[in-house]
């Protein structure tokens, strides 16, 4: 029997969910690297244009697959005599055990559920209309597994591992009755980039970042047409290695963009966690330094070309 603060958590249906958001990130990280190194052996023209800009489109849902991953790897739904805690990452509901008014599963609804757009496997959020429960929420991973919890603020629909446990340990706490139930409480994942954009000192490293970038990226653009070879490295010797392409040079700022990319999201993700985390300073601040020394490396590479 379950006590007055004893509760049952549930996970999302894992069937799968990892293995393809692990194999996307694979699939799409080597294609990246396939691409990249594609622009390093090709001259100036539409095929070095093309696998440097589809290197760099291709990267960009890396860090929303990994987002959509964590968000799964979160997410829960927890039973208790005060009432029902439903998250999917940030997305959290609170609903006091009062104003659940039913509990079942989404197959015994007479017209079936409409499936938020777009959406990924393994991450089925959103919300919907339907005809007879009106708009229906969706914190979810497997669609054709779909538990209804129907609210006096609206119906959630989710995918406990065990429906039909779930079912039944919603009919027993209902019956137990609460003597302490929950406030309601919402919570949304808010706009981030806005709140970056809020802080002071975000806001400086993340303009001087952008600069940074897009001035290497200019300067590249404006110096490679008037040189058909460059040099990149230097021997044990201290002497410049063999010439390369000059086209190659616009792997350099490319670069830049994908690790400035990657370091906003990483610091994206701590800052979500606390606001002034050091860690953010940290990433913000290597970034920063890191942009510099592309910078370095372009002039050297030019100086001896």
């Amino acid at each position: 029997m379950l006590q007055e603060n004893q509760k049952t958590n549930f996970f999302p249906i894992a069937t799968n969910v990892l293995r393809i958001h692990w194999m996307a990130i694979a699939i799409l990280s080597a294609l990246v690297i396939i691409l990249f190194t594609l622009a390093t052996q090709v001259e100036l023209g539409l095929p070095f244009l093309l696998s440097l800009f589809g290197a760099l489109f291709l990267a960009v849902p890396i860090p929303v697959i990994f987002s959509r991953l964590k968000s799964f790897r979160e997410g829960s739904y927890t039973l208790g005599r005060e009432g029902i805690v439903l998250k999917w990452g940030n997305r959290i509901e609170e609903i006091p055990i009062s104003e659940v008014e039913w509990v079942r599963e989404a197959i015994d609804l007479s017209i079936p559920l409409t499936l938020p757009r777009p959406r990924w496997p393994g991450a089925i959020v959103g919300s919907t209309n339907h005809a007879d429960a009106g708009k229906v929420e969706f914190m979810a991973s497997d669609e054709n597994q779909l538990i209804l919890v129907g609210t006096k603020r609206g119906v959630f629909a989710v995918s406990p591992e065990k429906g039909k446990d779930f079912i039944s340990t919603y009919l027993r706490v209902t019956e137990m009755g609460s003597i302490s139930p929950l406030e309601p409480y919402s919570a949304y994942p808010s706009f981030l980039f806005s709140n970056i954009w809020n802080s002071r000192s975000s806001k400086i490293f993340l303009v001087v970042s952008i600069v940074l970038a897009l001035g290497l990226f200019l300067w590249v653009g404006i110096t490679v047409p008037n040189k058909t070879e460059i040099y990149l490295g230097f021997n044990s010797l201290g002497f410049p290695m063999g010439p390369i392409p000059a086209t190659q040079l616009y792997l350099v700022p490319s670069i830049n963009i994908i690790l400035q990319g990657g370091a906003f999201f990483l610091s994206a993700y701590y800052h979500r966690k606390k606001a002034d985390h050091p860690m953010t300073y940290i990433l913000w601040f290597s970034s920063t330094v890191m942009s510099i020394l592309f910078f370095v490396a372009t002039y050297l590479g030019l100086s001896y070309s």
